[in-house]
């Protein structure tokens, strides 16, 4: 598809989750990124046309993804052992558990399922995996491509990643390592608009994980 309409299409479906996003800046205590997600909500959903042109963010509020794994990273919670759940990539149990109950949680699905459109969820989460992967197809690739052990920089990639979204890092993260080798989708349905990864983590001796 042209660039711009990839580009309103991601812009869509950052808006739908403005309402889960700013749950989790409550319930982690960050007023200033709740205010700034009601903020985008708002804008982008009337002047932006329900969301096809991010307003707010050419106005100075980037988009920023939460989601309820990072909220219970706040919390203190431990991430647990690392899993790969068939379909939906790489996780823990933390993250998949948060994933799950968010899924209830979701008002869209919520509306979805009260008017018998379930399709709408499920063709909801196809399209954001479909998107996250295609802007990371490359850099995936190149890691694919260079580590020793694939495995284990994938699991060592998302691991960093959470770690830093928990920090509340805005920049310099590493790709969403939520793809499987065979390219399945990533656990979460947000699209996350992020600088390219800058440090690469490769499977040493003795299994050892380094990065350079």
């Amino acid at each position: 598809m042209p660039e711009p309409i990839r580009n309103s299409l991601r812009d869509f479906l950052n808006n739908l989750q403005g309402p889960l996003n700013f749950a989790n800046d409550a319930l982690q205590g960050d007023f200033g990124r709740a205010k700034d997600t009601v903020v985008r909500f708002v804008v982008n959903s009337t002047l932006g046309m329900a969301g096809l042109v991010d307003l707010a963010g050419r106005w100075g509020i980037p988009y920023h993804e939460q989601d309820l794994g990072i909220t219970l990273g706040v919390w203190g919670i431990p991430e647990g052992p690392y899993i790969v759940v068939p379909i939906l990539g790489p996780s823990d149990v933390r993250d998949f558990s948060g994933e799950v109950a968010q899924g209830f949680a979701d008002p869209w699905n919520i509306l979805a399922a009260d008017n018998n459109l379930l399709w709408v969820t499920f063709a909801r989460g196809g399209v954001s995996g479909i998107d996250q992967r295609a802007r990371y197809l490359d850099t995936l690739a190149d890691i694919e491509r260079t580590s020793l052990d694939y495995y284990a920089t994938i699991r060592s990639l998302y691991r960093q990643r959470r770690a830093a979204m928990i920090r509340h890092e805005r920049k310099n993260l590493p790709p969403p390592a939520g793809f499987t080798q065979n390219g399945g989708p990533a656990p979460s349905a947000a699209v996350v608009n992020q600088a390219p990864l800058q440090a690469v983590v490769y499977a040493g001796p003795n299994g050892a994980e380094v990065s350079r």
